[in-house]
């Protein structure tokens, strides 16, 4: 009887693959290379499975872009996983590529959407739904603690698997779960109200404050979204992306349409985009195309490289 195979998902967590990347881009830097170069870096055969994993997870992570097939295939660093190899740990470049990576793996992000980004404390209802309720495609029960375990510590290696509280109001006399998305105010900056982008430990990364993207938890207080106080606002930001400067077109960014039986379906862009830029680009729409499927009850895109 052949083995049950899971679905896909990274075979190596996310702290693993940013020692690979480290170790490529040492070795390529931002250049393409090819998938043998790739096997030699890191003594193994190009055909082996450890190889294979390595590139599957790697991808799904959205850390190496890839171009040809087969044994004549290219690869290159991501501008993320350039960001996590140069970029200062603790920065706000280094935070927010880790971020973004950790929940591009299709199965990561929908277990994510699934609980609202606050996972349940103990597995046993994780493991439930992956094992016999996911209809998608179930997990082999030999392989699922061990996803888990793994997903888990790819969130808190990068620092969003736990919750903050703050104070909900000027006297401190409730508390609130505080995450990306939410408004908070700070004292010395009056009636100014911020929204939070990223929370590391004891400090939240705010948008427009003029003290800096990083403030102390402790001396702020979450209030209400200003749309309920009439002042306008655009939806948190998901992360590694970033707003608008105007809700009107300026002339270096360009709008794709397409009309769908429930509506339109809208896309802005700068007309000019980078390399890096474009492979972020299709991750991304791959993400929202694979929640779609997911929704309307299609199967999703499988990616031959991941998982067991």
């Amino acid at each position: 009887m052949a083995k049950k195979r899971s679905p896909a998902h990274p075979a190596i967590g996310l702290k693993g693959s940013v020692d690979r990347v480290r170790k490529i881009a040492g070795g390529f830097h931002d250049h393409w290379f090819p998938i043998d170069a790739l096997a030699e870096l890191f003594k193994l055969s190009p055909k082996s499975s450890g190889f294979l994993q390595m590139i599957g997870a790697l991808k799904q992570f959205g850390l190496i872009a890839e171009k040809g097939s087969k044994d004549d295939r290219e690869f290159q660093l991501t501008a993320i996983a350039l960001d996590m190899a140069h970029c200062e740990e603790g920065s706000a470049e280094y935070k927010e590529a880790l971020t973004t990576s950790a929940l591009l793996p299709a199965l990561h992000s929908e277990i994510w959407e699934k609980y609202g980004g606050k996972l349940p404390p103990e597995d046993a209802p994780i493991r439930a739904y992956l094992v016999r309720q996911r209809i998608e495609g179930t997990f082999n029960p030999a392989y699922v603690d061990g996803f888990i375990n793994q997903f888990r510590d790819t969130l808190r290696f990068a620092c969003i698997d736990h919750e903050d509280t703050i104070s909900g109001d000027d006297q401190g006399n409730k508390t609130r779960t505080l995450k990306a998305g939410d408004f908070v105010r700070h004292p010395s900056q009056g009636a100014d109200q911020f929204r939070v982008l990223n929370i590391n430990g004891e400090w939240v990364e705010v948008e427009g404050s003029d003290m800096g993207g990083w403030l102390p938890m402790s001396e702020l207080t979450v209030v209400d979204s200003p749309m309920q106080n009439d002042r306008q606002t655009s939806p948190p930001v998901a992360p590694g992306l970033r707003p608008l400067e105007s809700d009107s077109l300026a002339p270096e960014i360009a709008q794709e349409e397409t009309a769908l039986d429930e509506g339109s379906a809208v896309l802005r862009m700068p007309t000019e985009l980078s390399p890096e830029s474009v492979e972020e680009l299709g991750y991304w729409l791959t993400g929202i195309l694979q929640k779609a499927r997911r929704r309307a009850g299609l199967p999703k895109i499988d990616d031959p490289a991941g998982g067991e």
